[in-house]
C-alpha cells in the first residue's frame, strides 16, 4: 500500500479543502433547488472565490456533461451578470475539454465558454484538469497531477487581477483542493 507523510502544511491544505467542499455542497443544493441568490463561495473575501461552471447545478440543465441547447444562452449570460455584480475581474478555469464541450452550441466565439468570458471582460486563465473522480489512474498519478495543477494555478492566481474565481464543474473535486492550496500558500508567504 502506498502512503505519503503528511506535512503540517498539507494538513492545513486538507482541512481547508474539506471546508471548501462542504461549502460547495451547500451551494450545489441551493442551486439545484432553484436558489441562485449566491453563486460564489468566497474563500478569501474580495480576493478568491469558487463557483460551479454556468448551469452545472441548474434544475433544468444539471445532468452532468450534457451539451446545453442554444436556448440556455440567456441563462449563461445571467450567470455572467451575477458574477460581474460581485466585481469579479478574473476567472481561473480548471475545466477540461469534456466540461467545455457543454457550451459549444451557445453561439460563443470559437464555440468556447472561455473565449466568451474573455470577450465580456474577464481576464481568463486555464489550467485544464480532468476530474479525478472520473479519471482512471492510480492514486499516485492522481496526486502527481493535483500537485502539478496546483503549481500552475498558483502561478496564474498571482498574475490575475482580483477578485478571482476558480471554477471546474461542481467546484468540489478540482476547485476545492486547488483553492485551498492557493490560500494556504499565500498565507504562509504573507506571514
Amino acid at each position: 500500500m502506498w502512503t505519503m507523510a503528511i506535512t503540517p502544511f498539507e494538513e492545513r491544505v486538507s482541512l481547508a479543502c474539506e471546508a471548501i467542499r462542504d461549502d460547495m455542497r451547500v451551494l450545489a443544493r441551493c442551486l439545484e433547488n432553484g436558489d441562485e441568490s449566491q453563486l460564489i463561495c468566497w474563500i478569501k473575501q474580495s480576493e478568491l472565490g469558487c463557483t460551479v461552471r454556468p448551469l452545472r447545478r441548474h434544475p433544468r440543465y444539471a445532468l452532468g456533461r450534457l451539451t446545453l441547447p442554444p436556448e440556455a444562452r440567456p441563462l449563461v449570460d445571467e450567470w455572467i451578470t451575477f458574477v460581474k455584480v460581485e466585481n469579479v475581474r478574473s476567472i481561473l478555469s480548471l475545466m477540461h475539454d469534456a466540461d467545455l464541450a457543454c457550451y459549444r452550441l451557445l453561439g460563443f466565439r470559437n464555440e468556447s465558454l472561455l473565449d466568451h468570458l474573455a470577450d465580456v471582460g474577464f481576464q481568463v486563465a486555464s489550467c485544464p484538469y480532468q476530474d479525478p473522480h472520473y479519471k482512471k489512474s492510480s492514486p499516485q498519478e492522481k496526486l502527481a497531477t493535483l500537485h502539478q495543477v496546483r503549481k500552475q494555478a498558483l502561478i496564474a492566481f498571482r498574475k490575475l487581477p482580483k477578485p478571482e474565481l476558480i471554477m471546474c464543474s461542481s467546484g468540489i473535486d478540482r476547485s476545492a483542493p486547488v483553492a485551498a492550496f492557493i490560500v494556504e500558500t499565500e498565507s504562509v508567504n504573507n506571514d
